[in-house]
């Protein structure tokens, strides 16, 4: 059995510059500010440029549908409107 865990580690030996640091005081002000950059063209924010994210969600999920500080959502919907909230 891979599991998440062992799946990350392995993208990050088959592919190594999967990972890098997020500009986040960039990205930061121009989420802010939308019109502080050309959008249509290249990625304004310093940094390669990025075909897809993907998040590994199994933490989100766990933590919204399993809480330790209060009673678990009742439901599919419950627990969906939990985790958008989370995102």
């Amino acid at each position: 059995a891979m599991g998440v865990p062992a799946l990350y580690a392995w993208l990050r030996r088959r592919f190594p510059g999967i990972v890098f640091p997020c500009p986040e005081e960039e990205a930061v002000r121009l989420a802010q500010d939308p019109g502080a950059a050309d959008w249509s063209g290249p990625n304004p924010l310093p940094g390669p440029e990025v075909d897809a994210l993907h998040l590994d969600m199994n933490g989100a999920l766990h933590a919204c549908t399993h809480p330790e500080w209060r009673a678990a959502p009742v439901g599919e919907e419950a627990m969906l409107r939990e985790v958008c909230a989370y995102v």
